[in-house]
């Protein structure tokens, strides 16, 4: 219901009203865990769908809060983990003796090694396992 609420607003009226709805649609009682996790992770794509990795990623991390199985929301989290780290190395920024990029390569592993506990044969976390290794040096 979230879901579709945001996405007519989207549609009907814009980026920032859509924001609006989710802000006024937050403040609602969501019954179940999953009704919760499936809130978080369509605003989390909607706001990747506008550019806005950073915010994305902490919907997501939200969704996997209240569904530490799912692993489409894993995927997701590990992709904007996974891009971050790759902007962050390509910038060069540093977080005091370690570097951001190596910070986020790390919160990309964890939701790799997840993926492949739920899903040992994922090609996607396949590919982040070798990558996360050829240029960070992190074995999953």
């Amino acid at each position: 219901m979230a879901r579709a609420r945001i996405m007519l607003t989207l549609k009907q009226e814009g980026v920032l009203e859509a924001r609006e709805a989710y802000l006024r649609l937050k403040e609602a009682t969501i019954a179940s865990r999953d009704d919760s996790c499936e809130f978080h992770l369509y605003y989390g794509l909607f706001l990747l769908g506008i550019g806005d990795m950073a915010e994305a990623s902490k919907q997501f991390a939200l969704a996997h809060k209240y569904s530490v199985t799912n692993v489409f929301v894993l995927i997701q989290m590990a992709d904007v983990d996974f891009e971050l780290a790759m902007q962050a190395a390509s910038e060069g920024a540093w977080l005091g003796t370690e570097s951001v990029a190596m910070g986020l390569a790390r919160q990309c592993a964890v939701s790799v090694r997840k993926i492949l506990e739920l899903s040992p044969n994922n090609g996607r976390a396949r590919s982040w396992q070798e990558e996360l290794f050829h240029r960070f040096k992190i074995e999953v």
